[in-house]
Formats: C-alpha cells, sequence, structure tokens
C-alpha cells in the first residue's frame, strides 16, 4: 500500500531522471503544446487554476493527481526552495509514479467506500429528511394561495389607479 512518502520519493525521482515543467503558466503550454505524462496540483493549489488545468487535461487525455501536502511539501519534495502549485512530468525518466498514484487511487477509494453508510441506510435518512406530512404540505400550499391573491389585488389596485 503506497503512501504519501512513496508517492513524494517517486515525484522526486521523476524531477531527478526525468523532464518536469514547474508552475502553472509552463504546465498550461505543456499541456497545450505537447503532451506530458502527468500533472500533479498540491493540496491548496487555487480553485480557477485547477479547474482550468484539469479542464485542458481532460482533453488531452493526460492523468491528474492531487498531491496530499501543500505547495511548499511539494516544492522541498521536488528539491526547489520555493513554492511548487503545479507541476507537469513530461518524461518520467526511472520513476513509477504513475503506478504509485494509480495505487494510491485505488486505496483511497476503497477507504471511502469504506466509511460510506449502505445504500439503504442512506436512502432511509433522506427519505425521513425530504419527508413532509400531509398538514406541512397544505400549510404551504395555503401560502401560496394567499400570496397569489395578495399580488392579484395588488395588481388591480394599481390597474385601477393608472385608469383614474
Amino acid at each position: 500500500m503506497p503512501d504519501l512518502n512513496d508517492v513524494s520519493r517517486e515525484i522526486r525521482r521523476a524531477v531527478d531522471t526525468g523532464k518536469v515543467a514547474f508552475g502553472f503558466k509552463q504546465s498550461e503550454k505543456t499541456l497545450l503544446s505537447g503532451k506530458p505524462e502527468l500533472i500533479v496540483f498540491c493540496k491548496n493549489i487555487q480553485k480557477p487554476v485547477k479547474e482550468r488545468l484539469q479542464e485542458y487535461a481532460t482533453i488531452a487525455g493526460v492523468q491528474c493527481f492531487v498531491f496530499e501536502g501543500n505547495g511548499l511539501e511539494l516544492g522541498a519534495v521536488c528539491g526547489k526552495p520555493f513554492v511548487v502549485s503545479v507541476l507537469s512530468i513530461l518524461d518520467l525518466g526511472k520513476s513509477n509514479v504513475l503506478e504509485t498514484m494509480l495505487q494510491e487511487k485505488i486505496t483511497a477509494s476503497e477507504k471511502t467506500q469504506a466509511k460510506k453508510k449502505p445504500k439503504k441506510e442512506r436512502k432511509a435518512r433522506v427519505k425521513r429528511v425530504h419527508e413532509k406530512t400531509g398538514a406541512e404540505i397544505d400549510a404551504e400550499i395555503e401560502e401560496e394561495a394567499e400570496k397569489r391573491e395578495k399580488q392579484a389585488e395588488i395588481e388591480e389596485e394599481d390597474q385601477q389607479a393608472l385608469e383614474k
């Protein structure tokens, strides 16, 4: 089971032995011109930046991965003395980062499946939340009817005022 250290080690190996572009602008250029192997985001990347790059990545058919650390930690993993919010791996080199990240995604999905409640329990809970009694529904209908009547009276008064 891979953990953050395995992923970090493989990212560092890709940086050392392969070809990597750092930052939003460079990653965007690689997605538009060439085809990178993988895009890695830090966990605290700005949402518009992430969405834009993910859109380009889906069009290009490139996988995206969210590193479970912030930009400073991703920069440290890459051996850089600055924040790295996104990096584009153009050449993997001797790294097995794709396999490691695929295993990481599988284990994460298994964990979320284990946390989920059985489907019947979830449906019953949702049904209870959305269920209303007949009296509540009748009260809502009456309120809506009263609102419509008030609106009609206001419109009639406005019409009579205009005629005078």
